[in-house]
């Protein structure tokens, strides 16, 4: 037998599928699962579609919004050429890509994220802030459920926008589609400022304009870091996407000293000649031209390279196979349905806190809540990652939603003083928001790493609807219920507990043992 032949890979090998493959840490070996040969049925997923029977994956292995991106998958033909060379894993589907996973360059990249996310992306966060100033000075006569039509516009907006953004980002480059969005965003910013009066006009610019521009940039910029990336992926995309909570807690205080009118019965100073809307709306889209300015500068892409022909989109929008999957209808339903509740406590907590505790609804005080559960929901997302290293991704993304809906069902409602409406701020925000960083990653355990891009997506844009009208669902149930807030709780509790619920089956469908991490 020559040397050849010798170093030639079985044949069993040779005609394995590259999905049946295992991915694993550079620093193990790689390992190789055997095929299943019993017939796929409905609940189980099939191989030969692009789903496969992995190891629990771990954060560190995919971005937080990696999946949004237009990133190009391996076909059937890349499948073939990649088990026809012999090669394992990954390798065999791309060429040979390395990643620093530290260094300064890399840090000030994931730097550049969170400035961005801190700007822009927080928007979402102190909404709460801008519609009770609308609600008492602009338009008292229109009902709170209307105003917030407004916000759920923006984030229905920027959830579908960010699906389009992505493939735009792989197609056109990164650096022109964030500049873009960041552009958007303070023209936006600066229009608000005169159109603000007009129901229509607020619609328009802070409902629709505002979520283009954030969409825009959501699913680029939180996406970067696992460009630079692999064994601290989790973390560095943690820290980019606690911009989101941190920034919130920041605009939040900025906002609410510059939003009150000014009162001519007091001495004019600084301060009182800067505050107002338009004023503030100024303020704000001044202060992120220079931070976007800033931020620009110290974000830059790592494309890996492409093989001589390769597009550099991906071509199937959904894998083939994943309707017949019953855990893709149960992850979708999950998120469908618990996004509804997420929303209402930092939509409602400022006005909640004003009427619990009348003494405390002026200057910053109704406002410190909504910056505490701001601030913990940044320290949340970065946590989340380690928790599911040690107690996997899908029972994280389960107990984000249950323990969420359970502080809305029973904590809020009690919450009627001041210290117990910042207790439930901070215990909110730091569990609740980790669906956000989990649901690729839970993806991944569920769905194998093949196809994610395209899977992960559209759960992003299956929270569309719950981003658009969870909240104002929320203020129709405060009207009807005649201003209670007890109905908007239960209500915002009841749909993360379903949507927790609803998870249950991929669960266990994937993983029956009870106390197993998964």
């Amino acid at each position: 037998m020559n040397d050849d032949a010798r170093h030639q890979p079985p044949k069993e090998t040779l005609d394995r599928p590259a999905s049946a493959l295992t991915f694993v840490d550079d620093s193990r070996a790689p390992k190789q699962v055997e095929p299943r040969t019993r017939r796929p049925s409905a609940t189980q997923p099939n191989t030969d579609e692009g789903f496969s029977s992995l190891r629990p994956i771990r954060s560190n292995e995919i971005g937080v919004m990696e999946g949004v991106l237009a990133m190009r998958e391996p076909d059937e033909e890349d499948e073939k050429e990649g088990s026809s060379d012999g090669k394992e894993g990954a390798s065999a589907l791309e060429p040979e890509w390395t990643y620093p996973d530290g260094g300064l360059r890399a840090w000030l990249v994931v730097f550049g994220c969170w400035c961005f996310a801190a700007s822009q992306l927080s928007t979402g966060m102190v909404w709460g802030v801008l519609v009770q100033y609308l609600h008492q000075n602009v338009y008292p006569d229109t009902p709170l459920s209307v105003l917030n039509v407004c916000g759920g516009l923006g984030n229905f907006v920027s959830s579908v926008g960010a699906l389009l953004a992505g493939r735009l980002g792989d197609k056109y480059g990164y650096e022109k589609i964030i500049a873009l969005g960041a552009v958007l965003f303070c023209i936006t910013l600066m229009l608000s400022a005169f159109t603000y009066k007009n129901l229509v006009g607020l619609f328009l610019v802070q409902g629709c304009m505002l979520g283009a521009a954030i969409g825009f940039g959501f699913p680029l910029t939180m996406s970067m870091p696992s460009m630079w990336f692999k064994k601290r992926r989790g973390l560095a995309t943690g820290i980019a996407t606690s911009g989101t909570g941190f920034g919130g807690a920041i605009l939040s205080l900025i906002l609410r000293a510059l939003l009150p009118r000014r009162d001519p019965r007091l001495k004019a100073g600084l301060l009182s000649c800067l505050q107002g809307y338009r004023n503030t709306m100024l303020i704000w889209s001044a202060m992120n031209v220079a931070i976007s300015i800033f931020a620009f500068n110290l974000i830059k892409t790592r494309e890996p390279p492409r093989k001589p022909g390769e597009s550099r989109v991906e071509k199937n929008w959904l894998p083939r196979g994943v309707w017949k999957d019953g855990a893709f209808y149960s992850l979708g339903i999950c998120v469908f349905i618990g996004i509804f509740g997420y929303l209402c406590p930092f939509t409602f907590l400022v006005t909640y806190t004003t009427v619990k505790v009348p003494s405390m609804s002026s200057g910053l005080q109704p406002a410190i809540p909504l910056v505490i559960g701001n601030a913990a929901s940044g320290a949340g997302r970065v946590m989340s990652g380690f928790l599911a290293d040690r107690f996997g991704p899908v029972n994280m993304l389960f107990a984000s939603f249950f323990v969420g809906g359970l502080l809305q069902a029973i904590f809020w409602p009690f919450a009627d003083t001041y210290g117990k409406i910042i207790a439930f701020s901070f215990l909110y925000g730091l569990t609740a928001s980790w669906f956000v960083s989990l649901l690729p990653v839970a993806s991944a355990q569920l769905f194998g790493m093949r196809s994610l891009a395209t899977i992960t997506g559209f759960m992003v844009l299956v929270n569309a609807p719950g981003m658009f009208v969870g909240a104002v669902i929320g203020g129709v149930v405060l009207t009807g219920s005649g201003g209670s807030y007890k109905a908007v709780a239960y209500y915002g509790g009841g749909t993360m507990l379903v949507g927790a619920a609803a998870l249950l089956y991929a669960r266990f469908q994937r993983e029956p043992r009870l106390l197993a991490r998964f």
